[in-house]
């Protein structure tokens, strides 16, 4: 996945051009951060569900995932208020590494990678 969103990122002008054509050009950067999303959303999927869900801890899963839920309604406010589409953007990112950062803290304190 890293490979393939680092791919996506160098080829991302060219995408879009194909895609949507020249004259959406300008919003190819708003793949970056929607690459970040994706790698950070696989990893808060093993994090959060096949570590914490499997192994009972669906409460903390729940607590975190609301918790990145108000994080995300916040800063898509302030973000997309500060820089438009690619606040709104990198908001989404900045949410899922929440659930990451959550899910690492519970794993931590419970000690479940041993």
């Amino acid at each position: 996945v890293i490979t393939l969103s680092a791919l996506f990122i160098l080829l991302r002008n060219l995408m879009v051009r194909i895609v949507y054509g020249q004259e959406y050009i300008n919003f190819s950067s708003l793949i970056i951060p929607l690459c970040g999303w994706l790698c950070l959303s696989i990893v808060n999927n093993i994090l959060g569900v096949q570590i914490l869900v499997a192994r009972g801890f669906q409460k903390q899963y729940s607590v975190v995932f609301v918790i990145s839920i108000c994080v995300l309604i916040l800063s898509n406010f302030g973000l997309g208020y500060l820089w438009e589409s690619m606040g709104v953007a990198i908001a989404t990112m900045f949410s899922e590494l929440i659930i990451c950062l959550g899910c690492l803290i519970v794993i931590f304190k419970y000690k479940l990678l041993k």
